[in-house]
């Protein structure tokens, strides 16, 4: 059984402003960056992109804080800063936790966790339980299918499209194994489990624009505090027996709304659920 959740947006028309807000102000951050040639192109296809915040996993002996380049540090400071950018991840983080409470508190704890050993790990985004953020810079944000392998394997990653385009023509988010395609407006947001799920976005029309926030937790992070502040190897050393919460697989029980017997899903009249006969070509 695979869950998503198509979170949607406040229907508030000031939630229109603050998507045109954020939208602004990563077409104003895109205008003042320097990219690194690995900035430019990676297995998730070929934009501009930057992750910010707490990582582990990919080498590293101890949770850690990305690298930010000192002439990028400061215009993404700022966007984290931004008080439209804050408005959207305060709304991701209030959709987890009304949807999926024991799995946004069990990404808030583990945090925290390492937080608390380590004064100088935070988040990209205040408040939020995600330990990095993904800032995917216009104009041209097209993924190509992959799957976030390093993220927690039955967590969620939360995906937030900005810009300007027809969600009705293009820019549709794609799930190959769920053979589902979604049409996915601009400002609305969708939690997948990234680590589990090819995805991937189709094109869009010449002329449109497209951005977008993505918000996700290293599985490396949870390994970490479960075995008490250390690498697995050391602990079973020190004869520590690491927490397992994941045989229980927390969180997951509390998915209940049901589509089909294919997918769970929660979702609102901002989409459009397209099965794989009436998937759009590009």
């Amino acid at each position: 059984m695979a869950y998503i959740y198509l979170a949607g947006r406040p229907l508030s028309e000031s939630h229109t402003t603050v998507i045109e807000g954020a939208t602004a102000a990563v077409e104003h951050a895109t205008e003042q960056m320097s990219f690194r040639s690995h900035q430019k192109e990676s297995r998730r296809g070929k934009f501009r992109a930057t992750d910010s915040g707490v990582s582990s996993g990919t080498g590293n002996v101890r949770p850690h804080m990305l690298k930010m380049y000192s002439d990028q540090a400061p215009v993404l400071q700022e966007l984290f800063q931004n008080k439209d950018m804050l408005r959207i991840s305060a709304y991701v983080n209030s959709a987890f936790k009304g949807f999926a409470p024991d799995l946004h508190d069990l990404y808030r704890d583990e945090l925290k966790a390492v937080m608390d050993k380590d004064k100088s790990l935070r988040p990209p985004f205040l408040g939020s339980v995600f330990a990095c953020a993904a800032i995917n810079f216009p104009p041209d944000v097209v993924a190509i299918p992959h799957r976030d392998h390093l993220n927690l394997a039955y967590g969620w990653c939360s995906i937030t499209p900005l810009g300007h385009f027809d969600h009705k023509v293009g820019a549709h988010l794609v799930l190959p194994e769920l053979e589902l395609a979604i049409q996915f407006p601009v400002g609305s947001t969708i939690f997948i489990p990234s680590a589990a799920f090819t995805h991937y976005n189709t094109t869009f029309q010449e002329g449109e624009t497209r951005s977008s926030i993505t918000q996700f937790s290293a599985g490396g992070i949870f390994r970490w505090t479960a075995y008490g502040h250390q690498l697995k190897r050391e602990a079973e050393a020190a004869c520590v027996q690491g927490k397992k919460w994941w045989e229980k697989g927390k969180g997951l029980d509390e998915f209940v709304s049901c589509l089909d017997s294919k997918l769970n899903c929660h979702w609102t009249n901002d989409f459009l659920l397209l099965r794989k006969s009436r998937w759009p070509s590009g």
